[in-house]
Formats: structure tokens, C-alpha cells, sequence
């Protein structure tokens, strides 16, 4: 084998190996990018879900507004306001004492 042949089988297996290197190079930092935008994709797809369920609680929230009387005034008095003329009992240690709220509660 002559020193030409050497040299020149050298130098494609020389070009080969930094083709090789340059794509690679080349290509991983944009497979982390891609990589990471698929994961922000994921993420924000997660988002889309959460705000959809709250949309859809707050318009079943919005639709008992105004057609259940009977939500309207459970909200009310989980609030803590009362009707005209009711009165409330608290206990306290276990003794019991009347407690009527002003006209603004």
C-alpha cells in the first residue's frame, strides 16, 4: 500500500468523523430546545385543562345565581347573615347565648 493511499483513506475517514462532530454540534443544542418547549407545551396544556374546569364551575356557579333560590340563600347563610326577624344561638363552653346581629349583617 503506497503512502498516497494511506493518506487519503485518512483523510475521508478524517472527514467523516468532523462531518459527524459538526452535525452534532449542530443538532443537540436544538433537540434541547426542542425538548424543552415540548415540556412547556405540556405544561400549558396542563394550564388549559385548569382554567377550563374553573370556567365551567364558575358558569354552573353563575347559573345557579340565578335560577336556585335555595343555593342563594345556603351561600348567604354560610356568609353568616341571617334573615329578618331570626335570631342566632351560639354556644359557647358549652353555655348558650342569643346573639341577634345589626340591621347591616
Amino acid at each position: 500500500m503506497s503512502a498516497w493511499t494511506i493518506v487519503y483513506k485518512f483523510t475521508w475517514i478524517l472527514i467523516f468523523v468532523l462531518g459527524i462532530i459538526v452535525l452534532l454540534c449542530v443538532f443537540i443544542p436544538q433537540y434541547g430546545r426542542y425538548r424543552a418547549m415540548k415540556e412547556q407545551v405540556g405544561i400549558d396544556d396542563a394550564e388549559i385543562r385548569d382554567q377550563e374546569q374553573e370556567t365551567r364551575d364558575l358558569y354552573r356557579k353563575e347559573t345557579m345565581w340565578a335560577t336556585n333560590r335555595e343555593f342563594v340563600e345556603q351561600v348567604a347563610r354560610d356568609d353568616g347573615r341571617i334573615k329578618t326577624n331570626e335570631m342566632i344561638l351560639l354556644f359557647v363552653d358549652g353555655e348558650t347565648s342569643n346573639v341577634t346581629p345589626g340591621p347591616g349583617r
